[in-house]
């Protein structure tokens, strides 16, 4: 995992609690990007399935932190503009009660905005 440090605004993961992984919202836009498994273990043969099964899906194989990581292509995600604060407010007003975390699901961390409209464990 790359260890910049994210910006609180600007692209934001978006997801509601209650809409599993269909659109959380009317202001999120669905793209692409690079998912990254991450196991923790710290080889392969370790795995159920063994490396026959790791090696055989994704790229960039590797291990990072002392965990196996690879690179899987064609997944999707709903993002949204975040600017700044007084559109973090507006998004927060608009939507209710929200949890912002970080995400490293993919190759960059980034913030992730939470619609918590849903009681989840």
């Amino acid at each position: 995992m790359n260890k910049e440090k994210p910006s609180l605004f600007g692209t934001l993961v978006c997801v509601r609690t209650s809409a599993g992984y269909n659109k959380p919202c009317e202001d999120a836009e669905e793209v692409p990007y690079v998912y990254v498994d991450r196991r923790t273990v710290d080889d392969p043969k370790k795995l159920f399935g063994g490396t026959a099964r790791w090696y055989g899906a994704g790229r960039n194989h590797r291990v990072e932190n002392g965990m196996i990581a690879r690179d899987m292509d064609s997944h999707k995600r709903w993002v949204v503009s975040i600017p700044d604060g007084s559109a973090l407010q507006a998004f927060i007003e608009k939507y209710g009660q929200v949890v912002i975390s970080l995400n490293d699901e993919g190759t960059e961390p980034c913030y992730q905005i939470d619609i918590y409209d849903e009681y989840r464990e």
